[in-house]
């Protein structure tokens, strides 16, 4: 059984899924206990997430059997991904047998329902045969989450040990993860030596996260050369060969011509075309938005504050313009309620029906040449700028496919 979920009760005990029968603890029970979404199987249980995150859990359940197989990348309880996918083998005490139905949202005992939970189920599958090891760790890589990404250019990198440009090359649209959900560090003991080849980040995205492409993805997806500074303030140049990758400080338009970062591309010099700005740079967590178009940039030098209207479209901007245009994106009441998320900035309820949340830092691959300890990032306000290596922040990742023809 695969759950795809994201829960927005935080009452101790709230149920998601359940066929357990509440007097006797027999079957398994998904609820949240404390901060924590866990799986009950008899006496035994183990955590499988945190506060309210989306995630993924697959169970797997051998006919018969005593034994209850948990996998889930979830259960870091931190605001940062966990790198990989963790199995846990639950042995309940007693071999009772039950007849309990599936219950959502609820669990039941002979006198009738209780401890009601709320939450969205993204997606959820049942198999009756055992899918294995392999394909369970494979599903529990990451929830079946969309994610937009945009085309940047052809022929970027080179493919791997050869001298034959990538096809097309892309970035996503906006940080991973979820509304305002979980980020990732570059490096745990807060250091850039190695530069991008030693990062936590490349670790996680060559692994774990390609392994939540959809198998047709991985199967035309490129490795290719990624250059990046070995960090410690050197301007050496290291060349990683990977599938998935961040951006680096060149790329995304930094007008630096300093020795090391100007080395940080493939084939082409040139920039991400339309990172020409600070306010094309800003992105969400979980949430895409529109460059051009049909979208609506509000101007203030204040937060978002209240707009007599009612017309207030999901996807709409408000720029702090006072603070280098600071981002927030409009996300409707009925998004947030779904999700039990509480938006940085409460719209008036009486005129719009939703609330702003903030953008957020994301990563680049690039090691600040002026430090030991800090890493490249885009900020909130969409500047370039520099942090430490052990602060989490977003996820924006990037992948190529194809080889160019002539």
């Amino acid at each position: 059984m695969a759950i795809d979920y994201q829960l927005n009760s935080d009452a101790s005990g709230a149920t998601l899924i359940s066929t357990n029968e509440g007097s006797t603890a027999e079957g398994f029970r998904f609820y949240y206990n404390g901060n924590v979404p866990t799986i009950q199987w008899g006496d035994q249980s183990v955590a499988v997430g945190y506060r309210k995150y989306r995630e993924i859990v697959v169970l797997r359940h051998p006919k018969g059997s005593n034994y209850l197989y948990v996998y889930t990348a979830g259960n870091n309880a931190t605001d940062r991904f966990a790198e990989e996918v963790t199995k846990t083998t639950l042995l309940r005490s007693n071999s009772t047998q039950t007849d309990e139905p599936i219950t959502f949202g609820a669990r039941r005992y002979s006198s009738g329902l209780r401890d009601y939970g709320k939450g969205t189920l993204h997606w959820c599958k049942i198999w009756l045969d055992d899918l294995g090891d392999d394909n369970a760790r494979k599903l529990a890589a990451w929830p079946r989450e969309k994610a937009p990404f945009e085309y940047w250019g052809y022929g970027k990198y080179y493919i791997e040990n050869s001298n034959v440009p990538c096809g097309a090359s892309f970035i996503c649209n906006m940080q991973l993860g979820g509304i305002k959900g979980r980020g990732i560090r570059q490096h745990s003991s807060n250091t850039n030596a190695g530069g991008w080849h030693e990062s936590d980040a490349r670790t996680f995205l060559n692994g774990r996260m390609f392994d939540a492409f959809p198998t047709a993805w991985q199967s035309i997806i490129e490795t290719v050369e990624i250059n990046a500074t070995a960090g410690n303030q050197s301007t050496e140049i290291i060349t990683d060969y990977d599938k998935i990758y961040f951006q680096s400080y060149r790329e995304m338009g930094a007008s630096t011509t300093q020795a090391g970062y100007i080395e940080e591309v493939g084939l082409s010099t040139d920039p991400i075309s339309w990172f020409t700005n600070d306010r094309q740079r800003i992105k969400f967590r979980g949430v895409a938005r529109k460059y051009t178009g049909e979208v609506t940039i509000y101007e203030s030098t204040t937060d978002p504050a209240a707009l007599y209207q009612t017309d207030i479209a999901p996807g709409a901007i408000w720029l702090k313009t006072n603070n280098s245009n600071r981002g927030y994106i409009f996300v409707p009441q009925s998004v947030l309620d779904q999700y039990g998320i509480t938006p940085d900035v409460e719209a008036d309820s009486t005129y719009a029906q939703g609330g702003w949340i903030t953008a957020d830092y994301w990563r680049l691959r690039s090691p600040d040449l002026s430090s030991s300890t800090n890493f490249m990032v885009a900020i909130a306000n969409g500047n370039l700028g520099t942090t430490s290596a052990s602060n989490t922040y977003g996820v924006v990742p990037g992948f190529s496919i194809g080889k160019m023809t002539t």
